[in-house]
């Protein structure tokens, strides 16, 4: 991140040695090396549940221009098909500003709808 904290795809799975809680998340950290300190600074997804979680084949991006984190769990199995979700969440609010649910023809391994994406500007 801009700032030097680190962010990641937490897939969520087998959470503190359970799974009483499935969830998939976006996470921000940031450490401090001298202390020897980390601290959580930023989350989402955990408010989402089952509906994104993915324990395989997903990114967090952050996207400096807009402020906007990039959520892409890649291989949902909460429904009757094994979807993928591109979720874009502005930083400083939390509000999603794009959503899209890819559900593929066949996916890979009857899980995977996709590994990771990238979002990039429509013209050159």
């Amino acid at each position: 991140m801009p700032d030097g904290s680190l962010l990641l795809f937490d897939n969520g799975d087998n959470r503190n040695y359970s799974s009483a809680e499935l969830y998939s998340r976006a996470v921000q950290y940031r450490i401090n090396k001298s202390a020897g300190t980390i601290q959580q600074v930023w989350e989402y997804g955990k408010e989402r549940g089952e509906e994104t979680f993915s324990r395989i084949v997903s990114d967090a991006d952050y996207h400096v221009d807009e402020g906007n984190v990039v959520f892409m769990p890649g291989a949902i199995l909460s429904g009757a098909a094994p979807t993928g979700k591109m979720i874009e969440i502005d930083y400083s609010t939390g509000e999603v500003v794009f959503e899209a649910t890819i559900t593929p023809p066949i996916a890979a391994f009857d899980l995977i709808t996709f590994h990771r994406i990238e979002r990039l500007p429509i013209y050159p």
